[in-house]
């Protein structure tokens, strides 16, 4: 606990200003509400008879149950399980059986929620703002893009999500830590199989204005492979990632000779420095099974390269970088925008222990 309370204590606020992944769509059918956790919070995600789903802060404003445990969706209300105190999908209390008048502050707490790209994402703001932007529209997810789902992975991380972001333009890791071909999903090494890589980052304008892409940043890298330091011919793959403000969710793009990938990527913050990283991805219909598992196994192997770095080590403030370090200053400058006045308390004053 010393170690880990030292460690934290390097980083900024722990949970930068965005878009947060708290359930998959498909974990909440009509008339379900389930538990999740997120920002060291307990929230009770239900969907009501109408299909709409809501975001609540689990613990009843009454005497503190857990609403995500037990409670019942009634219609558009969630209905707490202690004493039946109803909600609606904003937060009011709408009923209270044995009253006749639902007193002021019986209201709950409610956060702001999108479905996007199968996932159920909420908005957290340490200054209670409005959303400062949305989830993009994902052009292979409209009806008629001939893609299909492929599948799914999950892993829990013991780091910062400001990590992730900066992992895009640290290029001078990519030799070491991603210069070896693995066995798709695993971390063993194809011998004499090296790869090489060309990355470029970019990020959306920080300038004030009305520009829409202030919270963007793109990585691009085409890579090919070599086998004993020869160019292995028609090797060339191209992936372009989009990160979405401060890196809650991600589209990876793939490009292949037979077919495109799309996979979604979200970082779930459960506690300061703890990480669910959970992967779904889809593909144009007419690419081989096989070659799509291959790709994307290829690219979790290179993801998972990173994760003994990212848990063991200690934010550095002051870093002391040199000119082939890649854009990093950029980077962290660009970044300070989902940071704000109170990201300091939001992130202590939880409703979880940690």
């Amino acid at each position: 606990m010393i170690a880990y309370k030292r460690r934290l204590a390097t980083y900024p606020a722990p949970y930068p200003n965005g878009w947060y992944k708290v359930a998959s769509s498909s974990d909440v059918a009509i008339g379900q509400v389930i538990e999740a956790e997120c920002l060291s919070r307990r929230f009770a995600v239900f969907r009501s008879e109408s299909g709409k789903v809501s975001v609540l802060d689990a613990a009843c404003p009454h005497l503190g149950a857990n609403l995500g445990v037990g409670g019942k969706v009634v219609g558009e209300n969630l209905v707490c399980p202690f004493h039946h105190w109803e909600f609606d999908g904003e937060g009011k209390c709408a009923h209270i059986p044995y009253e006749d008048k639902v007193p002021s502050g019986a209201d709950g707490t409610t956060y702001c929620t999108r479905e996007w790209a199968g996932q159920i994402v909420i908005w957290f703001d340490a200054e209670k703002r409005q959303p400062l932007y949305e989830p993009p529209i994902v052009p292979e997810l409209q009806e008629g893009a001939g893609y299909v789902w492929r599948g799914t992975y999950q892993q829990e991380v013991q780091m910062h999500i400001q990590e992730f972001a900066e992992n895009a333009a640290d290029f001078q890791h990519f030799d070491p830590l991603h210069g070896r071909m693995c066995l798709p999903f695993t971390q063993i090494e194809i011998p004499g199989i090296t790869i090489n890589h060309d990355p470029e980052w970019s990020c959306g304008t920080i300038a004030k204005g009305p520009e829409k892409d202030t919270h963007l940043s793109w990585f691009k890298d085409k890579a090919s492979l070599n086998f004993c330091g020869k160019l292995i011919p028609r090797t060339d793959a191209k992936a372009s990632i989009s990160i979405i403000g401060q890196a809650g969710l991600v589209i990876f793009r793939f490009e292949t000779e037979l077919g495109d990938i799309c996979l979604f990527q979200s970082h779930r913050p459960i506690d300061p420095l703890r990480q669910s990283c959970e992967f779904s991805w889809c593909a144009e219909e007419k690419m081989p099974r096989l070659l799509v598992w291959y790709v994307v196994g290829n690219w979790i192997s290179q993801w998972q390269n990173d994760i003994e770095i990212w848990e063991n080590k200690d934010y550095s403030s002051k870093a002391v970088f040199t000119r082939n370090d890649g854009p990093m200053t950029k980077l962290r400058r660009w970044y300070k925008q989902f940071y704000s006045e109170h990201s300091k308390e939001a992130g202590l004053g939880t409703n979880l222990q940690w």
